[in-house]
């Protein structure tokens, strides 16, 4: 006689749903924490997090009673890193970019919205690879100009790219950033470009 065979419990149906039920709820308080982790303080960032934010160069500032497209000149001077390579055609690569990036930042504070753009992407610091010899990338200073350049700007390119470039640095280097974009709003001035024909071409950089 075959014996009749056992249904199963109701009770072991639930306490497999309660499983289910408790490992999704303890998911969700887990990432909920984690959404809401506190944010860190300024004192809590260390100075290597704070070094990599990019070499620190006083913001421009402009002075009227001297010659105006000089202290531009001298400012862009400040962020160039040295050429000193022993290959003949790099050391001329790294020269040249150099003097480009004068000319266009020159240019840039008088007000043209081509240069600005190109200095901010010399600023930045590319996702793969290097630099070119002679860029004088800056996470801090690239986050600043793209935070000059969206300012009154509805162009969702340049806003996107300010989150990305800004987002990379330290609380005490965004707040740098953006002391910074404030110098270049106020001293962007038609009146600081150079006289016609002027171009970057001496080199090495002053002190």
């Amino acid at each position: 006689m075959t014996e009749p065979v056992a249904k199963p419990q109701k009770t072991d149906a639930w306490k497999g749903l309660l499983v289910v039920c408790l490992f999704i709820a303890t998911c969700s308080v887990l990432v909920g924490r984690k959404d809401q982790a506190p944010a860190k303080r300024l004192e809590d960032v260390t100075p290597a997090a704070y070094a990599a934010d990019g070499r620190r160069v006083p913001p421009i500032a402009i002075d009227p009673t001297k010659t105006r497209w000089k202290q531009t000149e001298a400012q862009a001077r400040r962020y160039l890193p040295t050429c000193d390579f022993a290959n003949t055609d790099t050391q001329v690569e790294c020269l040249n970019t150099e003097l480009h990036f004068v000319d266009r930042f020159v240019a840039a504070m008088a007000g043209d919205f081509f240069a600005q753009t190109a200095i901010a992407g010399f600023f930045m610091v590319p996702e793969t690879g290097t630099p070119n010899p002679g860029t004088p990338t800056n996470p801090l200073e690239a986050c600043a100009w793209f935070t000059f350049l969206g300012r009154g700007s509805t162009d969702p390119g340049i806003q996107f790219t300010t989150a990305i470039q800004c987002e990379r640095l330290t609380l005490l280097g965004k707040a740098d950033a953006q002391a910074s974009a404030a110098a270049i709003a106020k001293a962007v001035n038609p009146a600081n470009k150079p006289p016609a024909g002027w171009h970057a071409t001496t080199y090495p950089r002053p002190d």
